[in-house]
């Protein structure tokens, strides 16, 4: 089976070879949208409230703002679009622990969720840099 074949080829081999129906059989496209749209439509992840500790910031020249949320035991990627950032009260720091208000979102090309950052509340220092700080 080499790289030239026609996707009905390809599809034909899978189905009379492997013994895999063609329907069962998708690419990675349709799997990245139909991830994106569950979780962009899915109300328990639109306009959520999570509070944790601002790691790795960076910003970009398009304007658009990355950053990592964490708590103890996990992370979270985060952006905020350009557009966002102007209405913002509050623009989040390294070590800061912030609350946000986010909804979900995915990026398709590599297949990662995000949150898609609307507003940035400071709550204060952040636990992994205070408990750094002390142990200094």
């Amino acid at each position: 089976m080499g790289l030239k074949q026609s996707e009905s080829s390809k599809l034909s081999y899978i189905e009379e070879e492997l013994k895999i129906p063609k329907s069962k059989v998708i690419s990675v496209s349709k799997l990245n949208d139909y991830i994106e749209e569950k979780l962009t439509t899915d109300s328990k992840l639109l306009n959520v409230y999570l509070i944790g500790e601002v790691s790795n910031l960076r910003e970009f020249p398009s304007g658009h703002t990355y950053f990592n949320l964490k708590d103890e035991d996990s992370l979270v990627s985060c952006i905020i679009y350009a557009g966002n950032k102007r209405s913002l009260k509050y623009s989040p720091e390294d070590n800061k622990e912030v609350l946000v208000l986010a909804s979900v979102s995915v990026y398709k090309k590599s297949g990662k969720y995000q949150l898609n950052v609307e507003q940035v509340f400071p709550i204060g220092e952040g636990l992994f840099h205070t408990r750094f700080r002390k142990l200094k």
